[in-house]
């Protein structure tokens, strides 16, 4: 199984600048240097082209190419000629499996080498019957573009009730097993490079937060771990059907407990958001962008993301053993996500917090989190040495005990010097 590496926290979003060839006539053009410097100065360092879609819009793909690799980004491209959906189409008319090798060649020839190529997105939330034409896409996909990013986003836990064909399994254990093997089927046949998935537990009204939330998470983790292969996760930025416009502390509080469990890359739910085809209606949902223009919930994102960059070199080089939890959680965290050891943290104690436990090289480190997002908390550590704390304020050197006050959804790092 090829394993997708990187030396920096991978932050992207799907739905990237809109072209003047788009799916939605009333979305102004945003396809420009403007909107990928938004990007880029909000700690983000890929977009998926959406709109833009290999072959049918090539000039507009190349644009989006263009103002990534002027700002420093990368673009994970839509491309009909490796993308499932498209393949399966071709099927069903052609009755055989088409040349996906000569048309994905054909791609590469023509956009393969720009600097901003860094992948392609090949579908969303597939169901397994997919997995082995999925299995057969990555196939020759790797062998076309071997260092290139292969990308699936695969369901939340809420979702996998279309497996049973129920609208939704009541059972909480049920839900979690039929979910674990889902993913577990998923990992097996595809074998991609990474696993993605999309959850959004900010649901309803203040403060209802997501009741498998934690759940989806663990076994994430569990099954990635398993593979040996990245985690990545879908941060909720969107108001769409029954989810709600965020605070800061949300943002924060998906983002830190996505981190806490080993996750090591973020695509963002949505930097530009239409509605129509999707919610019905001839208007705009609030997403991070509109038009290109910057909306509230961008400058929590882009609070969250440049912490994430502070931290991310003890992320990508450390190895996720669990978590730890002091105090209550807003939704259940199954046993099997908690860390064997406690390392050199002797005590830790608050009214709603959970660390992430990393060993780095043969040091450990803790991802400490307010996992509340509208109470403070007061976090008392005991340690067995001196450790380092880096928080978004700066770094500073702590002794064999500390006490943090962290705001909803904050996080400090320690790392044993």
């Amino acid at each position: 199984m090829k394993k997708f590496t990187a030396d920096t926290i991978q932050i992207g979003a799907y739905f990237g600048p809109f072209s003047k060839t788009k799916r939605y006539p009333d979305i102004p053009d945003a396809l420009n240097d403007a909107s990928f410097r938004l990007a880029k100065d909000g700690g983000f360092n890929f977009l998926i082209c959406y709109t833009q879609r290999y072959p049918e819009t090539r000039d507009d793909v190349f644009r989006a190419l263009d103002c990534a690799e002027r700002a420093g980004m990368k673009m994970l491209l839509s491309d009909s000629n490796i993308e499932q959906g498209t393949i399966e189409a071709k099927l069903m008319r052609q009755g055989k499996l088409p040349d996906m090798r000569r048309d994905y060649t054909s791609s590469v020839k023509d956009y393969g080498g720009h600097p901003a190529f860094l992948g392609c997105y090949i579908v969303d939330e597939p169901l397994p019957p997919k997995f082995p034409l999925l299995r057969d896409i990555r196939k020759v996909f790797d062998s076309v573009t071997p260092d290139k990013l292969f990308f699936v986003n695969m369901l939340p836990v809420y979702g996998i009730s279309a497996m049973e064909n129920e609208f939704w399994i009541e059972e909480a254990e049920r839900r979690e097993e039929v979910y674990g093997r889902y993913i577990s089927g998923y990992l097996e046949t595809v074998k991609p490079p990474l696993l993605c998935y999309d959850y959004y537990p900010f649901q309803g009204e203040f403060p209802e937060f997501g009741v498998d939330y934690f759940v989806n998470l663990a076994v994430a983790r569990r099954e990635a771990q398993r593979a040996g292969i990245p985690l990545w996760v879908s941060p909720q930025a969107a108001v769409q059907g029954n989810m709600r416009a965020l605070c800061g502390a949300e943002m924060r509080m998906q983002v830190n407990t996505s981190l806490a469990f080993g996750a090591t890359g973020l695509i963002y739910f949505c930097w530009s958001m239409p509605c129509n085809g999707m919610c019905g209606k001839e208007v705009y949902s609030q997403a991070l962008t509109d038009a290109g223009k910057p909306m509230p919930m961008y400058s929590f994102a882009k609070e969250v993301n440049l912490w994430v960059h502070k931290i991310e070199k003890f992320l990508l080089n450390g190895k996720n053993l669990g978590i730890l939890q002091a105090g209550t959680s807003p939704a259940p965290i199954p046993a099997y996500a908690f860390a064997e050891t406690r390392g050199s943290l002797l005590d830790f104690s608050a009214k709603h917090a959970l660390a992430g436990v990393f060993k780095i090289g043969g040091e450990f480190g803790y991802l400490i989190v307010n996992n509340s997002i509208d109470e403070e908390d007061e976090i008392r550590v005991s340690l067995s040495q001196k450790f380092l704390s880096y928080s978004a304020d700066g770094e500073r050197e702590i002794g064999k005990s500390a006490v943090f006050r962290l705001a909803p959804g904050d996080a400090v790092f320690l790392k044993q010097i």
